[in-house]
């Protein structure tokens, strides 16, 4: 027994769903799964919708099986990926103004059945408090598109996460032996 909270990129329509799509080990890039595999296995995904916000939606997903990256694989098939997903989110899960410094996606519940007692054992946790935060803030509308360069406006930074660091100016720029500098470049 298993429930997931998630925030996903866009609107999702339907107030609940579900995924059944094979995944398995991808077959160009190992580190990845997906449904372009050799050896799939099953899997399968229930989710409903808790809230809509204009940029995001907010799921409670119920993972029937338990396959490596799963929520994140049917997720991002559905062209809703989990917001902050560096894997399988790509540019949509991006969302710049919710500045979120991880994926959005956090177990709440967890249960199973003692091996030892036989009796059923549930754990819960509400959602730490970085992703709580940019829930709330979807809640209040109080984000903004992102400008440029900066901070967003009406955005707070979380707490415990360092903002990027800023693109310096080379020290020392060199041609490749051979080459005029104005052709071809090469950082020391």
């Amino acid at each position: 027994e298993r429930m997931y909270v998630a925030l996903v990129a866009g609107v999702i329509k339907n107030n609940d769903g579900k995924v059944n799509l094979a995944i398995g080990r991808d077959i160009s890039d190992r580190k990845k799964i997906s449904s372009r595999t050799h050896s799939p296995r099953e899997a399968e995904t229930h989710f409903t919708v808790v809230r809509r916000f204009g940029i995001a939606t907010l799921i409670h997903v119920f993972p029937q099986t338990g396959r490596t990256h799963q929520i994140r694989v049917h997720m991002a098939h559905l062209a809703h990926p989990v917001v902050g997903d560096p894997c399988y989110g790509g540019r949509t899960a991006r969302i710049s103004a919710l500045g979120a410094p991880r994926q959005m996606l956090h177990a709440t519940s967890l249960g199973f059945i003692h091996p030892l007692t036989h009796k059923k054992v549930s754990f819960s946790a509400p959602p730490p408090p970085d992703m709580q935060e940019i829930i709330d803030l979807l809640g209040r509308g109080t984000l903004q598109p992102a400008p440029t360069t900066g901070q967003p406006q009406g955005v707070r930074p979380l707490r415990g996460v360092r903002p990027l660091r800023e693109v310096r100016p080379l020290r020392e720029v060199r041609p490749l032996r051979g080459l005029p500098l104005q052709q071809d470049w090469m950082v020391l």
